[in-house]
C-alpha cells in the first residue's frame, strides 16, 4: 500500500479488514527543522499540517467507533 505516511496508521487496517495483505511503503514523510528561535511561531503551513494529523486522527477515532457500534 502506497500512500501518504499520514495516511498509512487509518488506511492499513481499512484495508487488512478487507482481508488483504498489506506490505505499508508510506511516501513524503514530514520532520521539523528547528534552525532559529523564530521557526517555533505559528505559520500558514504549520496550520495546514495541524488540520491534516486532525483529520487522520478524527478518521481513526470514526472507524474505531463504527467497529465497536456495528
Amino acid at each position: 500500500l502506497v500512500t501518504h505516511a499520514w495516511h498509512l496508521r487509518r488506511a492499513v487496517p481499512l484495508f487488512e479488514a478487507q482481508g488483504l495483505s498489506v506490505i505499508p511503503a508510506g511516501i513524503q514523510f514530514s520532520s521539523i527543522r528547528l534552525d532559529s528561535v523564530l521557526d517555533v511561531l505559528p505559520t500558514p503551513a504549520g496550520l495546514r499540517d495541524s488540520t491534516f494529523a486532525l483529520h487522520e486522527w478524527l478518521g481513526i477515532v470514526w472507524y474505531k467507533l463504527r467497529s465497536i457500534f456495528a
